[in-house]
This record gives C-alpha cells, structure tokens and sequence, in this order.
C-alpha cells in the first residue's frame, strides 16, 4: 500500500484534472495499466453507456461519479498517447473564447434572439475567420 498515500496526496493538492493525471501515471508505472491502449478505448465506451444510463435513470450524485469515470478515463487514453489534457483543456477554452468572442462580435442582435442554426452558422464562420488569420 505504498502508493496509496501518494495517490491521495495527489487528490488533495493538485487541480484534478492534473491530479488524475498524476494519478493514472503513477498506478499504470505500479503495473495496474491495461494491455493496449484498445482496453482504454473499450473502458471509455463503457464508461459513457454507463453514463448514459446514469443520466437518464439514476440520481445526480450515480450521474456525477459516472462523468467522473469518463473524464478519468479519457485521461488514460490521454496518457497512452502522450497527450497533456489539461493543455488540451486550456488550449480548447482559448479557442472556444476566441470563437464566441467573434460570434458576439459578429451579431446585431443578443444572441437569444437566433436559432441554433444560425448560431451554428456564425460559429462555423468564426472558426474559418480563425483559421485563415
């Protein structure tokens, strides 16, 4: 058990997205990894019908402790790839600001006042403006 009050140390000091990281890393280097990064996959679905059901039958604590498993897991799939997620995260809300900063910009009316099609429609011109500067 000499992991466990690492593991713990982790939960109560780092943000959690980077805790789960340190988390996951830590347990897979003690060998509770899976074979490939396919097992990973499989247990992401997995975690998402789980969700799913949670969503729809169960009470919102079953619903937030599935979510959890989810982001947990794509933290995983993050890990066999390399991948920092909470960089992706902040790199995500970066582009996600830039975006609705545009389509605020862009609009001559509050933005209650359109459809979601033509939200979509000045979501999809703020992402081309984007990628063209």
């Amino acid at each position: 058990h000499a992991l466990t009050p690492k593991l713990h140390k982790y939960s109560r000091t780092l943000p959690p997205l980077m805790a789960a990281t340190k988390i996951s890393q830590k347990a897979a280097k003690a060998g509770f990894e899976w074979d490939s990064v396919d097992g990973v996959w499989e247990k992401f679905h997995e975690e998402l019908d789980e969700f799913r059901t949670a969503i729809a039958h169960e009470p919102q604590e079953n619903q937030l402790a599935e979510l959890g498993d989810i982001l947990f897991t794509l933290v995983n799939i993050a890990r066999w790839h390399g991948l920092d997620p909470s960089e992706a995260l902040q790199s995500t809300n970066r582009r996600f600001i830039q975006r609705f900063e545009l389509v605020e910009g862009g609009s001559d009316r509050p933005l209650t006042d359109y459809s979601i099609d033509e939200l979509e429609t000045l979501w999809q011109q703020a992402k081309a403006r984007l990628k063209a500067d």
